[in-house]
């Protein structure tokens, strides 16, 4: 990205001379030239692993949400459900130290409870299926999605997951810094455990079989590359035929206990991980899963724990892996948690005040005129035959505007919060929003939604 693109301040040409590095040529070197000049007076912050305009943007712009999240959680009387209520009780709980300390571990006890007490391989399945319908996606994901050969409904995709480091490579590659970082994590994980409750030596042994686990998994993981491939994530098959694919795993049984008890077929879209997730749950030993459904409760919840796990969590996940240097301060972690979570009754009070109508109204006769313009080019053109000239009108008449704020917004007249419990509030908007996304499968798909392409979504459910 050339910083000089999107400068605060810049000439009518849309250029800043200040970013530029003039004393270098340009043929020598093109990003020095064009960024020197921003690059020297913008060192990475110690919160951050990168720098560049668009995160000058966004903290600009998290402020403005933080007016507006302040302003939510100082009214007390706000009507319930409504977008002010929503922020408010959220920004209150995610705020709250003092109540996070006073709660330590208190807000998952009874699932660490309910794991400790797993004795049998159908209590481990039922455990699974208790925390998925929590919204916690351990060992796979399951979404609902539009169907890639049917782009007319929603199917639900059952996909791989089960790490807790970003990718296979970081389990598998074999050089010196791989290596380092891997038994990193191993480390990190042993002292979650211990923070938790463990003895030092218990937490290393149960720490080195989570790791062991999670490579065995890897290995069956398809890798960055094979999943930018739609090919590869989609494998339709009835539920029986899925049960058939992964012997041991009941997918009746885990669909309706997460309210997909309408679903007849689904993409069993990387059957070969999930063939050795199931593999795995009858052969590994019920005490290695133990340990490791008790770190993966760990890991998903500490951001939203007391400060020691919480620090933890950073230590490893912030400072090792993505090199910062500090956490970013609680409010704006509050804020990036309510964008991340409740992002539409934020962005209805950040557009009552900063994003008028007509502005949208104007943008909308633009594009229209764009759109008028551009159909009768399509019109014109000398060299598109006219079978293509038709594809091109149908696909532009197909085009959809969206500017500013969607024309429905969602409702969230059912989800139910507390001024004081950050991370039951987490919970309840996972499950509201699961509740919402399962619901759409086998509907027809709504234009107006927005839906994360197959392929991405181990990226955005485990980032």
């Amino acid at each position: 990205m050339f910083a000089w693109l999107v400068p605060a301040q810049a000439a009518d040409s849309g250029l800043a001379a200040g970013d530029l590095d003039a004393s270098i040529s340009a043929c020598e070197d093109f990003n020095q030239y064009a960024n020197g000049g921003w690059l020297a007076r913008n060192p990475v912050p110690p919160a951050y692993s990168s720098w560049g305009t668009f995160n000058e943007i966004e903290d600009r712009n998290n402020e403005r949400l933080l007016r507006i999240a302040r302003e939510a959680a100082a009214q007390r009387d706000a009507a319930e459900g409504s977008p002010e209520w929503l922020v408010g009780r959220m920004f209150r709980s995610a705020t709250d130290a003092g109540q996070l300390e006073a709660l330590r571990f208190a807000p998952i006890q009874a699932e660490l409870d309910a794991i400790a007490a797993i004795d049998t391989r159908a209590d481990l399945l039922e455990m699974l299926r208790r925390l998925h319908a929590d919204g916690l996606p351990l060992l796979f994901n399951l979404v609902a999605q539009p169907d890639l050969k049917d782009p007319d409904r929603v199917i639900a995709y059952a996909f791989q997951g089960g790490l807790g480091l970003p990718n296979q490579d970081f389990y598998l590659r074999r050089d010196l810094d791989s290596r380092r970082q891997l038994d990193a994590y191993r480390e990190h994980i042993a002292r979650m455990l211990a923070l938790a409750g463990s003895g030092i030596r218990r937490a290393n042994t149960d720490a080195a079989r989570i790791v062991e686990l999670e490579t065995r998994l890897a290995r069956a993981h398809l890798s960055r590359e094979e999943l930018r491939n739609p090919a590869r994530s989609y494998r339709l098959l009835s539920v029986a035929a899925a049960n058939a694919a992964t012997p041991g795993f009941d997918w009746r049984a885990h669909l309706d206990a997460v309210g997909l008890v309408q679903v007849r077929e689904f993409s069993l879209s990387h059957s070969a991980y999930l063939a050795t997730m199931s593999e795995a749950l009858s052969e590994v030993p019920l005490a290695t899963w133990r340990s490791y459904l008790r770190w993966q409760l760990l890991r998903q919840s500490a951001p939203f724990l007391h400060e020691a796990i919480l620090d933890e969590n950073f230590r490893f996940y912030g400072a090792t892996l993505r090199g910062q240097q500090r956490l970013r301060p609680r409010e704006i972690r509050a804020i990036e948690q309510l964008n991340y979570r409740l992002g539409e009754p934020l962005g209805r009070l950040f557009v009552d005040r900063h994003f008028r109508p007509e502005a949208k109204t104007r943008m909308l006769a633009l594009v229209e005129r764009l759109r008028a313009a551009m159909r009768q080019r399509l019109g014109q053109l000398p060299w598109l035959g006219e079978r293509s000239r038709e594809e091109a009108l149908r696909k532009l008449a197909g085009f959809r505007t969206k500017i500013g704020y969607p024309d429905r917004w969602r409702d969230y007249s059912g989800l139910r919060l507390e001024p004081d419990a950050l991370l039951a509030n987490v919970r309840a908007i996972e499950r509201f929003r699961q509740a919402q996304e399962y619901a759409r499968v086998g509907q027809p798909v709504d234009r107006g939604e927005w839906y994360v392409a197959p392929q991405q979504v181990n990226a955005y459910y485990n980032p």
